[in-house]
């Protein structure tokens, strides 16, 4: 007899789609207790972003295959743990792989064909699309800030995908600032950082997602620092984003600070109503989901912020209503989601009335 945690796998498989659960569900592993299951990641990047995607999901399946109520929680292997799947990656051309004559893996869906374009998103997409036509001459650096969620990670995708495809003998790279200081810390202790040199400093376009993390981090920055010096000085793009605009960086090196605004810096705002509802509207296109008008409506009016949050939410709802054989309706979202969205009485606080009771 399977165990819950074989069929929670299973049902993952079904669910997410091919690439993204190569790439984020399958290396994960899980400790099953009674009413708590915890999800064993091998960074603090990959438990943020299995949490903000798939916490959601994984939670609704454990609960519908034990009928309990579960609390989900999230814990980073030691590399120990790590050691043999990390040299399975390695000669498989992961998702992080930068050897020269190796294939670029970026997620697939992350294209301009996919990108909904609004208000809130306009400028930097026509800046992303400038790039991608003419890396290494229009805005360099190009540098994307905005809160978690928006899409920044999707368009600095979308510009790899874009190159390759123009040229394909290209040398792009894409990581998350993350994994550039645990590589750099590699090196170090390894005693390689001749060759980690070379593999940054030696493409055409270096994408490094969330550059934020770079702060505090002094040997990491002066890495950093000069790799960007000889990318910029041989004309090859860059391209930043992280949660705020260069000059609000705190514990960062001036010097690099004003590298970051060389070029373009352009933001992402949280997309307006009607820009909600498109995203929804193509991700049930692209996914095949058959969710009613009404729901997605529902669910952009109550999630406003964050794009993966309305995504998740969308998810979520249709997860419950497949594995419970309900219909998908806008009472069935509202029985879902009851910790998420905003109800009728729910009171909205003003900074008048913060200011006044201050």
């Amino acid at each position: 007899m399977k165990s819950s945690i074989e069929k929670l796998k299973e049902k993952l498989k079904d669910l997410i789609e091919p690439q993204s659960y190569e790439m984020w569900i399958k290396p994960l592993h899980y400790h099953f207790t009674d009413h708590q299951i915890t999800v064993m990641c091998s960074s603090d990047f990959s438990a943020n972003l299995i949490k903000e995607r798939y916490g959601s999901i994984i939670k609704t399946l454990m609960e519908e295959l034990t009928r309990k109520k579960i609390e989900i929680t999230y814990s980073i292997e030691s590399s120990a743990d790590m050691e043999d799947s990390i040299k399975t990656v390695k000669h498989t051309n992961s998702y992080f792989e930068i050897e020269p004559n190796s294939d670029l893996k970026l997620c697939p869906k992350f294209n301009f064909s996919t990108f909904v374009v609004g208000k809130n998103n306009q400028l930097a997409c026509a800046a992303a699309k400038a790039v991608a036509s003419n890396p290494g001459t229009t805005y360099n650096p190009l540098f994307i800030y905005g809160a978690t969620g928006l899409g920044k990670t999707h368009l600095m995708q979308a510009i790899g995908h874009e190159v390759k495809k123009n040229d394909k003998k290209k040398k792009v790279v894409y990581i998350p600032c993350e994994e550039f200081t645990n590589q750099m810390i590699e090196s170090i202790q390894k005693g390689t950082t001749a060759s980690f040199r070379t593999r940054f400093r030696k493409v055409d376009i270096l994408m490094v997602d969330d550059v934020q993390f770079l702060a505090k981090k002094e040997q990491t920055q002066e890495e950093f620092f000069n790799t960007f010096n000889a990318l910029y000085h041989d004309r090859k793009q860059i391209i930043l984003t992280s949660d705020c605009q260069p000059k609000d960086m705190t514990h960062l090196q001036q010097r690099l600070v004003s590298r970051f605004e060389w070029g373009l810096v352009t933001d992402i705002q949280p997309p307006p109503l009607e820009t909600r509802i498109s995203i929804l509207t193509k991700k049930c296109e692209l996914s095949n989901l058959k969710v009613p008008h009404e729901v997605i409506v529902f669910l952009s009016e109550n999630i406003m912020d964050n794009v993966r949050q309305i995504e998740g939410a969308l998810n979520k709802v249709y997860t419950y209503a497949k594995l419970v054989k309900r219909e998908l309706t806008i009472d069935l979202a509202r029985e879902v989601l009851k910790d998420l969205i905003r109800t009728e009485k729910t009171k909205r606080i003003s900074i008048e009335e913060v200011q006044r009771h201050v």
